[in-house]
């Protein structure tokens, strides 16, 4: 695993389901590098910070848990490379003891990211269980994968508008709102809307509908149908949104064959495994390659600081590959 960061005056230590934490300053440090905006908040800093730091200690626990299945005693550090859960005894730090198969670090690397994305996950049910959008997964999954009711609002903008003269004084007319999910809501927000077939909705439009408490003439406003998806309390929200979006994001970037990486720790086990000439080294060539690559598709999105952060790793691996090798460059 990965080694632990100094003490300094500044750490914050605690206990949490009976193991030691330290959250050392560099900690604090990469959240707000990465988090971030012009214009921002210290209300939306603080949430995040406290989104990240939920979801990095989730992580750390996973890596702490496995540990613990293999009766070694460990403690958590959150710092500014994120966070290590670090083994207490040395022998464990050098090799995990006498348990120091392939397999079981392969299992102990696994954990920390299966535990984070997996309470990402919850997190998602819960909100769709109650009919509400998490705010970040159905930019990037498949409509019908993501399961998002924001997408159930925008399918359901799309079907016919049952007017009527009781409270429209232009008499029955039908037509169909467009286009206006979720960009171009403003200039509609308030018209009403009622699906002609409302009574044969069922499943998820129903349940929108319902939350939605249409008026006494049974009809919704766009901006009413849309509220109905959100989560109430924006403080909430963007907890929500937050920690979905770390904890998915982190967990998925430790997973890459990279050094220091749970992944990059996987991969070397797996290279060890397979009996390779020189595994190590070729674990490590090949974690810069990756790294390269990421590096690569980062900056050609304009993402500058994740490609900074990808080729950093790729020197730093080069710099790992060198001392293994005992070379100097």
């Amino acid at each position: 695993m990965i080694g632990e960061p100094g003490r300094t005056n500044y750490d914050l230590n605690f206990r949490f389901m009976g193991y030691r934490v330290r959250v050392h300053p560099g900690f604090w440090i990469l959240i707000a590098v990465i988090s971030f905006r012009p214009g921002m908040k210290p209300l939306d800093l603080l949430i995040f910070t406290a989104a990240a730091f939920t979801s990095i200690l989730i992580h750390e626990l996973g890596h702490a848990f496995a540990y613990k299945r293999y009766r070694i005693n460990s403690h958590i550090v959150l710092y500014h490379m994120g966070g290590v859960a670090v083994a207490d005894s040395v022998e464990a730090m050098a090799g995990i003891g006498k348990h120091s198969q392939p397999g079981k670090k392969i299992f102990i690397s696994f954990a920390g990211p299966i535990l984070q994305m997996l309470f990402a996950v919850l997190v998602i049910v819960a909100c769709r269980t109650a009919t509400k959008s998490d705010g970040f997964v159905y930019a990037y999954l498949p409509d019908n994968a993501s399961a998002d009711p924001f997408l159930a609002t925008e399918e359901m903008l799309k079907l016919p508008i049952a007017r009527s003269s009781a409270d429209d004084p232009q008499n029955s007319e039908n037509e169909t709102i467009e286009n206006t999910f979720p960009e171009s809501t403003a200039r509609s927000e308030y018209k009403y809307f009622l699906p002609s077939d409302v009574d044969q909705l069922d499943g998820l439009y129903a349940r929108i509908l319902k939350n939605a408490q249409p008026n006494s003439f049974g009809r919704i406003t766009v901006r009413e149908l849309i509220d109905s998806v959100r989560i109430e309390h924006p403080a909430l929200a963007h907890f929500v949104y937050s920690f979905v979006m770390i904890s998915l994001f982190w967990g998925v970037l430790n997973l890459l064959p990279i050094y220091p990486l749970d992944g990059g720790q996987i991969s070397r086990e797996l290279f060890l495994l397979s009996g390779a000439r020189d595994a190590v080294g070729k674990s490590m060539m090949f974690s810069i390659v990756v790294a390269i690559i990421g590096a690569m598709y980062w900056f050609t999105q304009d993402v500058t600081f994740n490609g900074l952060l990808f080729l950093m790793l790729a020197m730093s691996n080069y710099q790992m590959l060198n001392a293994y090798k005992g070379r100097r460059f």
